[in-house]
């Protein structure tokens, strides 16, 4: 499994990591090759 690091290049994933930030919530994303993408949202 990968775990997905933002960088610069990923503007979309930084906007929705701030955006949840900003309501008291992280997001983690998670990618395996030929399995795809979760996107966990957590709520602290």
């Amino acid at each position: 499994m990968l775990n997905i690091e933002v960088t610069g290049n990923n503007i979309g994933i930084n906007i929705m990591k701030e955006r949840a930030s900003r309501i008291g919530a992280k997001i983690d994303i998670e990618s395996e090759v030929d399995e795809g993408t979760r996107v966990i949202v957590t709520f602290r």
